[in-house]
């Protein structure tokens, strides 16, 4: 299904791009593959949204231009009419490019289009209460994030962003689990994906994390949409700009690393690097399934599983003082199923769904949460597809405790 905001299809008539046949093709480098059968696949461009589905054999067609090549240099002289319609079509959805012609400069892109949108919501073009954005960025290794933000955007679909027929407003959410509406009034948009260079100097991308959340505007409150747990960084260091901040990182395995003198941020000395930074007041995890020590001083708190359960959840606010800003950061880790499940007594060795609704939803009671990000699903694990879905649970609970006591609209 293509993205209705943006008419990617549009044909390109000849004389605009010449003759297909006396052009060097070539593949775009924004083209994925994103589904897969005996028969056929289905290949996107994720910079415009397109996507086109092609037999194997077409398949095999197009890859034969992953280095510039003529038309006659793949196609046998009996099959040149066929290729050239089907060269056409993949030049119009710009998964193969002229690759003579004259090439934007990526460096200036911002963002891109992504095929599916948070819950359906509209695409960003006006401040909304709430705006999503991707990174579909990790930093390798056993575990892949890069696909997260796809795949939470397409397990939101089962919570369809809708407006009121009465007067206009969005409808918000039945949480059933609470007997009540969410969100009420609220407005949400999808900003799409910050653009990734895979191989480009991580300080890069973060300029662009950067860049794109100033564009949201103040008044938003970002959901963003990781990436491993290196994204939560490039999040908060933007966010403190607008005043001191706090962040809060749900994590069932939190890693408490000391800072290196790597020009790359690694996954396990977030906490210490963003104590480094000027207007990081203190760095607080929730959740761990057991007992963690840090040695980065008195601004690094620890709440693990067993204490939040033994204390009040109002708790959370006293240790650090009065109201505070807050960036929440949400480890995905939190939801795999070893964390999650219960056992015959109904205890679970990590925070169990219903009882990290419960905490986000208190730390919204007593602090301003200006701020949200979800990291590090792992497509890869054979639980994506649940994570997926508690991502988005959670994900709807943050926004709604960011509302504050009582979530009335705005």
């Amino acid at each position: 299904m293509r993205n209705p905001d943006f008419p990617v299809d549009a044909s390109v008539s000849s004389p605009e791009r010449g003759e297909p046949s006396a052009l060097r093709l070539v593949l775009s480098d924004d083209w994925i593959l994103e589904g897969q059968d005996e028969t056929h696949v289905t290949v996107a461009n994720i910079a415009t949204a397109a996507r086109m589905k092609l037999s194997i054999a077409a398949y095999q067609f197009l890859k034969a231009f992953a280095k510039p090549r003529r038309l006659d240099e793949v196609v046998p002289p009996g099959a040149m009419a066929g290729a050239r319609a089907q060269v056409g079509k993949l030049l119009e959805k710009q998964l193969l490019l002229d690759a003579d012609a004259p090439r934007a400069d990526r460096a200036l892109r911002l963002r891109t289009t992504v095929p599916y949108r948070f819950c359906n919501a509209p695409a960003f073009t006006a401040a909304s209460d709430f705006v999503v954005l991707g990174v579909p960025y990790d930093l390798a290794g056993t575990v892949d994030c890069r696909g997260a933000p796809t795949a939470i955007r397409q397990k939101s679909l089962d919570y369809l962003y809708r407006m009121r027929i009465t007067d206009g407003r969005p409808n918000g959410w039945f949480d059933a689990n609470r007997e009540t509406w969410i969100l009420r009034g609220a407005t949400l948009a999808d900003a799409g994906d910050v653009y990734v260079e895979y191989g480009e100097d991580q300080a890069e991308l973060f300029g662009r994390i950067s860049s794109a959340l100033e564009e949201l505007g103040e008044g938003a409150v970002p959901v963003v949409l990781g990436g491993d747990s290196s994204v939560t960084y490039a999040v908060a260091a933007a966010l403190r700009r607008r005043g001191p901040l706090t962040v809060v990182q749900f994590s069932a395995e939190p890693v408490m690393g000391p800072s290196s003198a790597s020009e790359v941020i690694g996954t396990d000395e977030v906490a210490a690097r963003l104590l480094q930074l000027d207007g990081i007041e203190r760095f607080v995890s929730l959740g761990a399934s057991k007992t963690a020590s840090a040695s980065l001083g008195d601004r690094v708190m620890l709440y693990d599983a067993p204490t939040l359960r033994r204390a009040p959840l109002d708790t959370l606010a006293c240790d650090w003082g009065g109201r505070s800003a807050v960036h929440l950061s949400i480890d995905l880790g939190v939801t795999k199923a070893e964390y999650l499940r219960t056992d015959e007594h109904g205890a679970s060795a990590g925070l169990s769904q219903s009882e990290l609704r419960d905490v986000i939803t208190a730390l919204g009671r007593r602090h301003q949460i200006v701020g949200i990000d979800l990291v590090g699903l792992d497509t890869w694990s054979g639980f994506a597809h649940l994570s997926a879905a508690v991502a988005c649970d959670l994900a709807l609970t943050a926004m709604d405790a960011s509302r504050g006591r009582d979530g009335a609209e705005r």
